[in-house]
């Protein structure tokens, strides 16, 4: 199978939450009755950090809700923020969505119609009106910010003439002020009367609506980002209209201070265009990456029975999990780290050596925490610290729902960072305390000291005997299987870097 990379989100009209591998269809089916209630006009922000799928969702939603009979509109802010006005890149969007949804061809010229001459009367709101307003903003900055004087250095020009200047921008800044707020009005009562012209008395009165999803608009410019925000609430803001906006708040905050400054309250600003905000549950990462590895087609072959946890694609998808949980990776970070992986393991650096639970943990650590994996690989002090705190991690995850493989995920990183000299001694040690232990009971039974051996034996032969697996897939004695593998991952991520 040739190598490829993750392909977009596919939504099927007929079954909109068919690829729902994120389990996000409850979401949908609790906010419909909520949006259903809505008769004016409101927009409703759903919260989820970049990465984490928002897309899916919504483009699985919309396509729910055309089924069941309602009008909507998907506005990507991102592919459109190379336009200079969010007006006419959104009453684009909303002609082509709607015309889409038409049930014949004249209604489709009506509604192309309709759309057009709404856009029409708010032209006035932008373009032709945007000179004067530029004009009086130098205007302000002549007059105001700098010296008169400084100005009619500049220009050349008398006291008088600056007067007149001035004053026949003040004037024309007005009437371009009352133009604008006239076309606002016109538009906004055209906009609502081309939305109720879409239904009939058939419709049902929760139907009567146009929901408008708005997406990335985190990953915008800031300075559009904070237009089609506001373009949403001043202009766009009518009986019909219903807009949700999938965004990863943080993000859009950033964006916020860029263009207001840093002391703005960037979530109280935010508030202000928002009615009611609810936040995307997050997703489970196993279901993530086995939906992934099964686009990549690199999960294991069914036809040949059980597979050895070492050689498993099954058990790098499972410890994957584990140690993407712990570092609370995105959606994102697990589809371009399984394509790296995917990269790996077909261009034959790792297929001769199959170690698949070292090789997840590798390319977790390598993404979570590259300075701190990279000291850890070249001091002995600092592997011991490092250990122990990605254990802590580790130990905090709930695995219950994921199969036994699982339960070794500690020990194939302790094992990762062994010689085969260093885990020869760690089975000596178990050799050692199982004698102990032996001789002990005897004497005194299962006390609480025999009991902690057995523990600890128990801890210390998974470590080294997934060490000595490693070792008789032709790993020499003092190669380190996370440094080795930590090279191979650099050395491909190098190539994808210099292939973009």
């Amino acid at each position: 199978m040739a190598l490829q990379k993750v392909g977009p989100y596919e939504v099927d009209p007929k079954e909109p939450w068919k690829n729902d591998k994120l389990d996000r269809k409850k979401v949908a089916d609790y906010l419909t009755p909520v949006i259903a209630s809505v008769t004016q006009p409101f927009t409703i922000s759903l919260h989820s950090p970049y990465g984490t799928g928002k897309t899916s969702f919504i483009q699985s939603w919309q396509a729910d809700l055309r089924k069941q009979g309602y009008k909507t509109v998907y506005f990507n802010a991102w592919e459109t923020d190379f336009s200079q006005d969010a007006f006419f890149a959104f009453m684009e969007a909303v002609q082509r969505e709607l015309k889409s949804q038409a049930p014949n061809a004249k209604t489709a010229n009506t509604i192309v119609e309709k759309v057009t001459e709404a856009t029409k009367k708010g032209a006035g709101i932008v373009g032709e009106k945007a000179l004067p307003l530029i004009l009086r903003g130098l205007a302000k900055k002549f007059a105001g910010d700098e010296t008169v004087q400084g100005f009619l250095s500049l220009v050349g020009q008398s006291d008088e003439s600056v007067g007149e200047l001035t004053g026949a921008l003040a004037e024309e800044g007005l009437k371009s002020q009352r133009d604008a707020e006239k076309s606002r009005i016109e538009f906004r009562t055209d906009l609502s009367e081309t939305v109720r012209s879409l239904f009939d008395e058939s419709t049902p009165a929760e139907q009567r609506k146009v929901i408008v999803f708005v997406d990335d608009l985190d990953r915008c410019r800031p300075s559009y980002a904070i237009q089609v925000l506001e373009a949403i609430k001043h202009i766009f803001s009518v009986p019909g209209l219903l807009f949700i906006l999938a965004i990863d708040e943080r993000q859009l905050g950033q964006a916020v201070k860029s263009v207001y400054g840093q002391g703005i309250d960037a979530d109280g600003y935010f508030r202000r265009f928002v009615d009611f905000g609810f936040k995307l549950p997050s997703p489970s990462r196993y279901n993530i990456i086995i939906d992934v590895f099964n686009k990549l087609n690199i999960l294991d072959d069914k036809t040949k029975g059980e597979p050895n946890i070492y050689e498993s694609a099954s058990t790098l998808a499972v410890i994957l999990s584990v140690y993407s949980d712990a570092f609370s990776l995105t959606a994102r970070q697990l589809e371009q780290l399984s394509c790296l992986l995917n990269l790996c393991l077909r261009n034959g650096t790792l297929t001769k050596m199959p170690m698949m639970p070292i090789l997840a943990v590798t390319a977790v650590l390598r993404v979570a925490a590259r300075d701190e994996l990279e000291a850890a690989l070249a001091s002995e002090s600092a592997k011991d610290e490092f250990c122990k705190k990605v254990i802590g991690k580790v130990s905090a995850i709930d695995c219950r729902a994921l199969p036994a493989v699982s339960q070794k995920s500690q020990a194939f990183l302790k094992a990762g960072f062994l010689t085969e000299d260093q885990a020869d001694a760690i089975l000596r040690k178990v050799t050692d305390i199982r004698t102990d232990i032996q001789a002990r009971i005897g004497r005194v039974g299962e006390d609480q000291e025999v009991l902690q051996n057995r523990k600890t034996a128990r801890e210390l032969h998974d470590i080294g005997s997934v060490r000595e697996q490693l070792s008789h897939k032709g790993l020499e004695r003092n190669v380190v299987p996370i440094g080795m593998i930590f090279h191979a991952l650099e050395q491909a991520g190098q190539l994808v870097n210099s292939a973009r």
